[in-house]
């Protein structure tokens, strides 16, 4: 639950530039900042790669230059907190493995940003501060999310850089078990509602939820894990 336990040490969001920090952590991911992006001659699968959905939203197309797993070291500047806060946090609870999945469609773009704890507790706390951060800043309001459980939904505008162009963007961050996951959708068109990026989210939780099942009934044997059967998208999910 977002309610759940705090870590040892108080980390308290600093008010103003979460969206900002937003922005640009998905609009300027890159395989500069990766490790591994796909699409660069290696066809090894470690971690969570198989945790995060291959397909995005209908009619968007993948960025291979901007996905594929992220290093710890760079983890911390990809998300709307405070990037020496949350590298204390993420310092304190321990990360296993992260992927980033970047699609676009025209000036639009949705990333899936998945974080791999060393325990479920440690996914809530970091969820939860992401959620605070986000509630500290005037540019970001909070919006109700169904599905998946436990997760908090943001609408963020602002820009990237600047002189840039203002961007709107829909956020849902969430935590399965031990995996926490930030689901963005972006436009510099001002979209009417945040269907998109709920349905990305809530088929992102469903596979989380089955990779998680699978796992667990497997041998352990270092970080490959096996692939899934069919690829998995918000088009097969079926809504």
């Amino acid at each position: 639950m977002l309610t759940g336990r705090q870590p040892r040490r108080a980390h308290r969001p600093r008010r103003g530039g979460a969206s900002l920090r937003l922005l640009a952590a998905v609009a300027g991911v890159t395989c500069l900042v990766l490790t591994g992006c796909s699409g660069g001659g290696s066809s090894k699968q470690t971690g969570i790669a198989t945790a995060v959905l291959t397909a995005g939203p209908p009619g968007y197309k993948s960025d291979s230059s901007a996905t594929g797993a992220v290093s710890t070291a760079l983890l911390s500047s990809l998300t709307p907190a405070p990037p020496s806060d949350l590298a204390s946090l993420l310092d304190e609870v321990g990360v296993a493995n992260a992927d980033v999945r970047v699609w676009t469609k025209g000036t639009s773009f949705a990333r899936i940003l998945a974080v791999q704890l060393t325990s479920a507790v440690g996914a809530t706390q970091v969820i939860s501060y992401e959620a605070s951060t986000l509630r500290s800043t005037p540019a970001a309001s909070l919006f109700a999310v169904s599905q998946p459980p436990d997760a908090v939904g943001f609408i963020l505008t602002g820009s990237a850089r600047k002189g840039a162009g203002i961007l709107f963007c829909q956020s849902v961050l969430f935590p399965v078990d031990t995996l926490a996951y930030e689901v963005d959708t972006c436009s510099s068109v001002r979209p009417g509602y945040v269907d998109e990026v709920e349905r990305l989210a809530k088929a992102q939780a469903a596979l989380a939820t089955a990779w998680l099942t699978r796992t667990a009934s497997l041998p352990v044997s270092g970080e490959s894990f096996a692939p899934p059967g069919t690829a998995t998208g918000v088009g097969a999910s079926g809504g």
